[in-house]
């Protein structure tokens, strides 16, 4: 990809000021430390600021209608740069929409920028091999009038479980999946607890993408 002067010249003065992001924020569920979005825009906006680029962040609808999460560098000339974005996969909701849309402003910046704010992706990938727990966690279902059965609330996960499947292959870099596996930690704990095989399987649908998009 081909930059103008201007905006090169601007990316090159700012990136040379800037340094990793302070990692001030704690996971729950992995128990290590990153930068969180404030601590991440915080870093970079007084060097961008200095050399006339903002950083603009946006969600576009991808040809297939999956949303994604786009990081533009804007210089003041007009010339920008972006990247592809992130895909969403799996923010069904309002909840994991945002959740989706934190860890892909996130990781579009520090993308962009070149600057590192997370201890190592494999830790976290790696914390989906949960043991079988010994006693189930129930599922809660939201129903209407007829309560759902345990047998109903198997097959909705394991039915999500499918949909998963086929969704990881149209993620497209490890910094998506990492997203993914973030926003989905709670229900893939659910399917772990209700169906140990299902857990498993998807589990190495997403090792096997790993290993393609690494060897990409």
């Amino acid at each position: 990809m081909a930059y103008d002067k201007e905006i090169a010249s601007a990316m090159v003065g700012a990136m040379s000021e800037l340094t990793d992001p302070p990692m001030d924020s704690k996971n729950p569920h992995f128990r290590n430390r990153y930068a969180s979005l404030k601590s991440c825009l915080d870093t970079v906006r007084p060097a961008l600021a200095r050399h006339g680029l903002v950083l603009s962040q946006f969600v576009v609808s991808s040809e297939n209608g999956a949303d994604r999460l786009v990081t533009r560098l804007l210089h003041q000339s007009g010339q920008f740069v972006e990247d592809e974005g992130i895909s969403l996969v799996g923010a069904d909701n309002m909840q994991k929409l945002g959740s989706a849309m934190s860890y892909g402003r996130r990781y579009g910046l520090l993308s962009v920028l070149g600057l590192v704010g997370d201890p190592d992706d494999d830790a976290e990938i790696a914390s989906l091999r949960v043991p079988a727990p010994v006693k189930p966690i129930p599922v809660p279902v939201v129903a209407d009038d007829i309560p759902l059965t345990a047998d109903d609330e198997r097959e909705d996960l394991n039915a999500w479980a499918a949909d998963a499947k086929a969704n990881l292959s149209r993620i497209r870099n490890v910094a998506e999946l990492k997203s993914w596996a973030g926003v989905n930690k709670e229900t893939l704990d659910k399917l772990q607890a209700s169906s140990p095989a299902d857990a498993k399987d998807l589990l190495t649908t997403f090792n096997n993408r790993k290993k393609e998009l690494n060897n990409a």
